[in-house]
């Protein structure tokens, strides 16, 4: 199933993607021609990143965007540079933050807030804006990065409920947008050492209980090459014409076996990969 070829010249924006998975994501498709523009909220984070990608790939189109999903009310602004561009062929949603951690009874409460901005408002606000100027085309592909939704997590609490509600968003849009053929769905995208996880290491055990901060642990010394390689292998797709009619499903990139099962896919009716309870 080769869709790479497919992502040359297709014009791709991806949001979190001055470091970790998002950047990760980010080059990769440059790899394969897109037309690439990333974002960030941190400025200097992203001059980095785009300065990088152009240094790894001379020939590569890759622009930038500041927008900073902490503060959802000025995203609207900061995207007005993107008017008048021609829209694009799909959107990656990949910021987030762990949000406080540790013994709910005393979480300052105030820190909820900001971590619904960047993983639940900043993202809603955000595709508000694309979709009200049209920029995602017919067959546009809309990606969100999930995750902290595989079990229940006692020491981050606000991330789990805010990666929930995320999914939530993304289901119901899903179908919505499928009736004017724009395609949304989840990624799974797995676990990797990235800031967020040297964040949990610095918390210690204490904070972020046993289970989590021995996971955390053990990421340092995994081999990440194979796990992106699923990553980069379901993102393609998802880009590609090959997923047109798929949506509303959340796919796991390291242990689904979602290639052989395309066909079911793209049935609507089947509830494979989907976030539902079915009805007795």
């Amino acid at each position: 199933m080769d869709c790479s070829k497919a992502l040359h010249g297709k014009k791709i924006i991806l949001f979190g993607a001055s470091r970790g998975i998002g950047f990760n994501i980010a080059s990769h498709l440059v790899s394969k021609g897109s037309e690439v523009t990333i974002s960030s909220g941190n400025e200097a984070n992203l001059n980095t990143a785009q300065q990088e990608l152009k240094k790894q790939f001379l020939s590569a189109k890759v622009s930038k965007i500041k927008a900073d999903f902490n503060k959802p009310l000025s995203l609207e602004t900061a995207l007005r540079p993107l008017l008048g561009q021609g829209a694009f062929y799909a959107v990656i949603i990949s910021s987030a933050v762990l949000g406080p951690s540790g013994d709910f009874t005393k979480t300052d409460l105030t820190c909820w807030g900001p971590t619904f901005d960047v993983n639940v408002f900043g993202p809603i606000v955000l595709l508000h804006y694309l979709l009200r100027h049209n920029l995602i085309s017919k067959n546009g592909k809309i990606i969100f990065l999930s995750g902290g939704i595989s079990g229940p997590d006692p020491y981050f609490i606000s991330f789990s409920a805010s990666k929930h509600a995320l999914n939530g968003f993304a289901y119901s849009l899903a179908y919505q947008l499928a009736k004017k053929d724009i395609w949304v769905n989840s990624v799974l995208p797995g676990s990797y050492h990235t800031e967020m996880n040297k964040t949990r290491i610095a918390r210690g055990l204490d904070n972020i209980g046993s289970d989590n901060y021995l996971l955390a642990l053990s990421r340092l010394a995994e081999d990440e090459i194979e796990k992106y390689q699923k990553l980069h292998y379901l993102i393609e797709w998802l880009c590609s014409p090959l997923s047109d009619g798929i949506y509303g499903r959340l796919i796991s990139a390291q242990y689904d076996d979602w290639q052989n099962h395309v066909e079911r896919l793209k049935d609507e009716r089947d509830e494979l990969y989907k976030i539902v309870r079915k009805k007795d």
